[in-house]
């Protein structure tokens, strides 16, 4: 049986024919429900008991609303007053909007980790919470519901860190009884050292002032803040340790508080982690989003002056990796000064070399990605550690060189592996203690395994090589997948796309020389290791770099293939990856018109019948949706029919993002009830072509990652365009005045000749994407489109042909410059509206590193 939180996180695996009178098991995860699914025929439990730790429940501090039901009651923070609606209070203790703004949000003091929330519904009219998203910070869509059924209260999964919580409706009224969001608060780092680019007094006003826990009393002379003099105005602070920066929160003065509206802030003075400028927004506090990894935070401002009166931050402690093994060139006393001194928690004995191979390593139980290290000196023999390299599975991650000597040092050391060693280019090698901080590489759940051959049926099958069971001396290979001297194949799959790190593989304890010669490949086509050593092992831990959802160990040897355990290393798609919302969809035919509609593939049902697809006809078999805006698709889940007999038989199928890159083709003739396909890149559109006659799609999900939230718009001035067809009513300017209209006094028109428009920004940037707004009645709009977006007159960003109508069109358009050109290749260009969106350059002016 397995034990499973809320219907997906598998937090324990049991297969043992011994037989117990009651078993404690290990379950670490979060969640609201547990289950228990037997995989034998019938399932008793007599008492199940689940021990952990309750969530906290945040606190809100302040809220507001898109618009109110009533003046004075149903404000927003009737939403957490404690109270439930009832019949007789007549929803007095909800929050209700009026019938525009359908939106409720409110802050928590500091920032979080929120992992839940719980909705209370009215005791009537249940049916205006069907459809909403949860929203983290305006931007993390961290849980869409859509569902016709009703409910009285609601647990919903919100992963993400932040402080502000949104619930934002799709329908015509939003009422909400009760919120409750559950998670973790984050840890508050405490700063160890701190310096200012200039004093505005000598002995005032110093960098730690803006960590000593008093805030501004607006008295004159009793300013516990720091602050910078008219020059270098940056402040920054270190931690004791490396850490994962989360946000931060800057406390402003009481007066003069424009002096912190313009001013990026740093980590480890190059990761500009966020850039605020709001000249019309002065605050009191401010949280801000800054994630990153490293030791220092750093403020600065591109004003007069810089003051903080008080700066917090906030996010995650490194975990310090655990060493199990060590080795150096040479020993300075066979007896004393041996590798493991290097990390006994002691300061009294040092790993020292000779003045030859003076290098020393040591390794991790496992793969790591190693972020860090900490050198600790020795006080006699400091200049040893003036010229050395630290290198992660023999490649560099760091070289240092410098005269000044240390007694501790903290070095950036990024690299996945699982040996770290310390290289030095002197005489000899002195380390009192070596501290390496990372994350333990996440070890993959494998599922559906299957492979070549199989030496005795079931004895040997191929779940036997992740049952967490080594080769057995007392009953040798029982434990172990073995394939016959044919088809020496073995593979099993993740159950979602991850990227493929590191695998380990663990030898039969005789016979070795069946894993001497091997390749290990990703999703059947990309072999990430090659392996070919006579020199036999027990266990063999090796780089697999890719990404994917299938493993495969194929042997080049005749004979049989055997692995006792198989472990594969790496991580899931990245935290921000979510559920992208699909709309607009449109698909080539339909076969039954009235059942078969596009947006059955992204309504939240699967079904047997035909009512929950989207089914094309025999030709033109494709279906399309958009996202709301353009954003980096990484991969899609496909659902087939829920019964075997009814799901396709065969398949031939081509993803496409924006009509013209092809992400995925999948051709098989098995039958699946779900895939999940990679598929990465930029755009807004994807589509499902399938290759032979008819589509069906019962559901379909895209995962991905909206484009950098620092993408503005950007502000369009000085244009012209090639030809005027109607000199005053067509002025370029048309095209950036923020109206849009169907008659020609809203958009810019060329002739047939020189059909092409062009504007600038204020200074240069980073143009990210475009969007083009066309006439707003299909039979006005342009029939057919060929047109090249291009920056500064020579790159080509985008081109865009086709035939189709569009209201609008949003187009990839990356690049640097001052100038955005849309250059027409049939006669006429008209432009209704045209947006660009992209970052400015860092003020300083200094050239941006791509």
């Amino acid at each position: 049986f397995e034990v499973i939180i809320d219907d997906k996180n598998v937090c324990n695996r049991y297969k043992d024919s011994t037989q117990f009178a009651y078993k404690t098991l290990k379950c670490d995860g979060y969640g609201h429900e547990i289950m228990v699914k037997s995989y034998l025929p019938q399932l008793t439990i007599c008492e199940f008991e689940a021990y952990g730790k309750p969530l906290p429940k945040f606190k809100f501090v302040s809220c507001s609303q898109g618009s109110n039901q009533d003046d004075t009651n149903y404000m927003c923070n009737k939403a957490y007053d404690g109270k439930l609606d009832s019949d007789i209070g007549y929803l007095l203790n909800c929050a209700h909007t009026g019938k525009q703004n359908t939106w409720w949000k409110a802050k928590t003091d500091n920032p979080m980790l929120f992992m839940y929330v719980k909705i209370y519904n009215r005791d009537m009219l249940r049916e205006r919470l069907t459809d909403f998203e949860v929203i983290i910070d305006d931007k993390n869509v961290c849980n869409r519901y859509k569902d016709s059924t009703q409910f009285a209260y609601k647990t919903l999964k919100c992963d993400g860190y932040g402080h502000e919580i949104m619930v934002k409706s799709y329908l015509p009224q939003l009422t909400i009884c009760e919120f409750e969001a559950y998670g973790k608060p984050l840890q508050k780092f405490k700063f160890v050292s701190c310096s200012q680019g200039s004093n505005w007094d000598g002995t005032k006003h110093l960098c730690n002032k803006a960590y000593d826990g008093k805030l501004d009393t607006g008295k004159l002379g009793l300013l516990n803040c720091a602050h910078t003099g008219k020059e270098n105005t940056w402040w920054k602070a270190k931690t004791e340790f490396p850490v994962r920066f989360i946000c931060v929160k800057i406390y402003n003065r009481e007066i003069l508080k424009e002096r912190l509206t313009n001013f990026d802030v740093i980590i480890d003075d190059k990761n500009v982690c966020n850039r605020y400028n709001k000249s019309w927004s002065r605050f009191a506090t401010k949280i801000l989003r800054c994630d990153g990894y490293g030791q220092e935070i750093m403020v600065k401002s591109r004003l007069p002056q810089l003051t903080i009166c008080e700066f917090e931050a906030y996010g995650k402690a490194l975990p310090k990796l655990k060493f199990d093994g060590c080795s150096q060139g040479s020993n300075a006393d066979d007896a004393k000064h041996l590798c493991h001194e290097a990390f006994d928690s002691s300061l009294a004995q040092c790993a020292i070399t000779n003045s030859d191979n003076t290098w020393w390593k040591a390794q991790t139980s496992q793969p790591v990605w190693f972020m860090f290290v900490k050198i600790f000196s020795r006080a006699k023999q400091r200049d040893s550690l003036t010229n050395f390299e630290v290198l992660i599975d023999e490649n560099v991650c760091n070289r240092y060189k410098d005269s000044t000597e240390f007694d501790t040092k903290i070095l950036p050391c990024g690299g996945y592996g699982h040996e770290i060693m310390v290289r030095s280019h002197l005489p000899k090698l002195a380390i009192c203690e070596f501290e390496a901080y990372g994350k333990v590489l996440q070890k993959l759940k494998l599922v559906n395994c299957s492979q070549g051959s199989s030496l005795d049926g079931i004895k040997h099958s191929c779940d036997k090589a992740y049952d967490d069971k080594l080769d057995d001396p007392d009953n040798p290979i029982q434990n172990c997948a073995i394939t016959n001297n044919d088809n020496t194949w073995w593979k099993a799959k993740t159950e979602h796309p991850v990227r493929f790190m590191y695998i380990k593989i663990y030898n039969r304890l005789t016979n070795r020389d069946t894993l001497t010669d091997f390749e290990v490949v990703i999703d059947e086509t990309n072999v990430c290791n090659r392996y070919k050593d006579s020199t036999q092992f027990a266990s063999k831990t090796l780089r697999c770099d890719a990404s994917g959802q299938e493993i495969m160990v194929r042997s080049h040897l005749p004979k049989q293939l055997a692995i006792c355990e198989i472990e594969a290393f790496g991580e899931t798609l990245p935290m921000e990856t979510e559920k992208l919302k699909l709309t607009n969809c449109s698909q080539g035919s339909d076969k039954f018109s009235s059942t078969s509609l596009c947006d059955r593939a992204y309504d939240n049902k699967l079904g047997d019948t035909l009512d929950h697809c989207a089914l094309t006809n025999a030709d033109n078999s494709w279906w399309r949706a958009q996202t709301e805006k353009p954003v980096r698709f990484i991969y899609v889940k496909i659902y087939n029919r829920l019964t075997k007999e009814r799901q396709s038989r065969r398949t031939n199928l081509e993803v496409i993002i924006d009509e013209k890159k092809v992400c995925n083709r999948y051709t098989d003739s098995e039958y699946f009830l779900s895939k999940t396909l990679r598929c990465d890149g930029y755009g807004q559109e994807i589509m499902v072509k399938s290759n032979i006659p008819y589509l069906t799609l019962c559901e379909f999900e895209a995962y991905g990652e909206s484009l950098p939230a620092e993408a503005e718009k950007l502000k369009l001035t000085n244009c012209s365009q090639g030809s005027d067809k109607f000199s005053s009513t067509s002025l370029c300017d048309r095209a950036y005045d923020n109206k849009l209209g169907d008659t020609l006094d809203h958009c810019a028109l060329t002739n047939a000749d020189n059909s092409w428009w062009r504007a600038q920004t204020e200074k240069p940037v980073r143009f990210i994407y475009v969007k083009i707004y066309n006439r707003l009645t299909k039979e006005r709009q342009s029939r057919r489109t060929n047109l090249e977006v291009i920056i500064d007159e020579k790159k080509v960003c985008n081109r865009y042909t086709d035939s189709e109508y569009f209201l609008s069109k949003t187009l990839r358009c990356d690049g640097y410059g001052q100038e955005i050109m849309v250059k027409s290749n049939i006669p006429y260009l008209t432009l209704c509206e045209f947006e660009a969106y992209g970052e400015s350059l860092p003020a300083e002016g200094k050239n941006k590193s791509v």
